[in-house]
């Protein structure tokens, strides 16, 4: 992966106001892209395990790891953020395809009409970080200090969608995230419903449109997202083994897990 620098985003994102000083600052250098190895993959879903377990939206399981089907997707991708080889966040993005999206089994006439009216969309789930830029760790999303990890994993992923051509990401969020995300350009498109692949918690799912979220943003929020853009060797999923990292990941989790149940 090749090195991010919060540099990068420019002196003219910290002259905008409370908002640019923020984002110009607080952040170590790390490495962001995409999974490429299995033990990445690893730590990327032990952290989504614990901080899942936290919030109360995963069932305990033997294998202390949280991944989905999904992540296995061609175009789909699982991003990390990296420092000195430690994952300390990640997310991941499923562009629609002939399987769909998650939150389609919770939501399907709602995608169906999203697809009717010739939308072309990813949805952005797993998302969580290990540690904020003050070294601390918060449950939730919507702290200060968790923030700046949250953007930086957001602009990939918004950079990545731009790259394929899409035009709209969506995400299902606990009704109490929902304020992070308007601010970041999403809108509820239906009604919060108990969601079984999260321990039956509420979620809204969000809509944005790239194009208006981009034009309307504040200029500090415009300048983080698009100055220096993730492209190409970050978005490559060309794995460092002979074996594809998700499936020899879930393989073994499958077999740990089969094994502890016929242990019982």
């Amino acid at each position: 992966m090749t090195l991010f620098s919060m540099d990068t985003i420019g002196a003219r994102t910290a002259k905008d106001g409370p908002i640019g000083r923020y984002l110009a600052g607080g952040m170590p250098d790390v490495a962001v892209g995409s999974v490429r190895n299995v033990h990445q993959l690893e730590q990327a879903c032990r952290l989504l395990y614990r901080k899942y377990r936290r919030r109360g939206y995963r069932a305990e399981n033997h294998t202390g790891l949280y991944f989905s089907p999904y992540m296995l997707g061609e175009h789909s991708r699982t991003f990390v953020m990296e420092q000195s080889h430690r994952v300390l966040g990640t997310v991941s993005v499923f562009p629609d395809d002939a399987f769909g999206v998650p939150v389609e089994s919770l939501y399907p006439q709602e995608i169906r009409r999203l697809r009717e009216h010739g939308m072309r969309f990813a949805e952005v789930g797993l998302l969580a970080t290990e540690l904020t830029p003050r070294g601390t760790d918060s449950p939730r999303l919507g702290t200060e200090g968790q923030l700046l990890p949250v953007l930086l994993l957001f602009k990939i992923v918004l950079n990545y969608a731009l790259a394929r051509g899409l035009g709209h990401l969506l995400i299902a969020v606990h009704p109490r995230h929902r304020t992070l995300y308007e601010a970041l350009g999403f809108r509820p498109f239906a009604e919060a419903r108990r969601y079984p692949a999260v321990c039956d918690n509420p979620a809204i799912p969000m809509v944005q449109d790239l194009e208006r979220g981009i034009r309307h943003a504040a200029p500090a929020l415009r300048h983080f997202f698009l100055a220096s853009p993730f492209s190409g060797e970050h978005f490559a999923r060309t794995f460092t083994q002979s074996t594809d990292p998700f499936r020899q990941l879930f393989a073994m989790a499958c077999h740990a897990d089969g094994q502890a149940r016929g242990s019982r």
